[in-house]
């Protein structure tokens, strides 16, 4: 399972966004059901994702999407996920 503090942190994600991105990351499709009645995280699913795109912008991870199936990361993306060590200066909070 991918880590939601991880993700939310590397790429500066609001805690609803980080969860969108964890689904993608641990799911091969990710429908707009998934993401607004099984977890509730939005009413609107393609506002969400659009919102995810402009904040991955440059970062080398790409969402595809295409009507009646879902949303899903590309390959490189999903490399991009597993392999980015955190940057320089990112550390995770003491608990």
């Amino acid at each position: 399972m991918a880590d939601l503090l991880t993700f939310q942190m590397r790429y500066d994600l609001p805690i609803t966004l980080a969860k969108v991105l964890v689904l993608l990351a641990d799911n091969i499709v990710v429908t707009a059901a998934m993401i607004e009645d099984e977890h509730g995280l939005t009413k609107n699913a393609k506002v969400v994702m659009h919102r995810l795109r402009r904040c991955l912008d440059g970062t080398g991870i790409e969402i595809k999407s295409r009507r009646d199936i879902g949303y899903w990361l590309t390959s490189e993306g999903k490399q991009v996920l597993a392999n980015e060590p955190l940057g320089h200066g990112d550390s995770l909070p003491a608990v």
